[in-house]
């Protein structure tokens, strides 16, 4: 009997790891980390243009929606059976947080410059790795305490005379989703000890799609 040929995300996978596979998980786990950097950059932007014509909770829903479409031959491919999770009540939660977050971001993402919201994204990490230490018990050294107070100082730095001026409460808005986010994150972190990233990308776009209803 011939084998099935793989699905196209199955191919490119596949030629992905084959190029990569001597470089360390750590070198790997970076690139991915830089292109998903790049494409939430290119996301953010269309973001920006549609909430200048839409609702910020219209594109909020939208944007969720049309993650659960794209997903849907994925999980019919795959059958229900693999994508029900293991913790519902955990991917509930988590998209709870997430569309909270949403919710400060989309409101206050058309009402500041591109450049200042993405400077104010950069204190994020600040927020994960404070959560990280709390709450999973990872290790933090020092250099990393210093690398992200520098980012956090460079970010005062560029934004601080907004925070006090015309406009100011639109910053602070936006400032507020980043721990909100943080604690999204920290939420996925545990939920991949339990499911598998496929499981956890559907059920976000799923759950949000349901907060975010009009």
């Amino acid at each position: 009997m011939r084998a099935a040929r793989p699905s196209l995300a199955g191919r490119v996978h596949l030629a992905v790891h084959d190029r990569t596979a001597h470089l360390s998980p750590t070198t790997r786990a970076l690139l991915w980390s830089m292109s998903a950097g790049f494409l939430f950059s290119v996301l953010n932007a269309i973001a920006r243009t549609l909430t200048q014509h839409l609702h910020p909770m219209e594109a909020q829903f939208l944007r969720y929606l049309f993650g659960v479409v794209v997903m849907l031959p994925l999980v019919w491919r795959a059958g229900l059976a693999a994508y029900k999770p293991q913790r519902i009540g955990g991917q509930f939660a988590r998209g709870a947080v997430h569309a909270l977050g949403l919710v400060l971001w989309f409101t206050a993402l058309p009402k500041i410059p591109l450049a200042d919201m993405t400077a104010i994204g950069f204190t994020g990490p600040i927020f994960i790795m404070i959560g990280a230490w709390l709450f999973l018990s990872e290790p933090m050294r020092w250099e990393r305490w210093l690398a992200t107070g520098i980012g956090f100082a460079g970010m005062l730095v560029v934004l601080g005379p907004k925070f006090s001026g015309q406009g100011g409460w639109w910053h602070l808005v936006m400032l507020g989703s980043a721990p909100v986010f943080a604690a999204s994150y920290l939420l996925t972190k545990a939920l991949t000890r339990s499911e598998t990233t496929e499981v956890i990308v559907f059920w976000q776009a799923l759950t949000v799609t349901l907060f975010s209803l009009p």
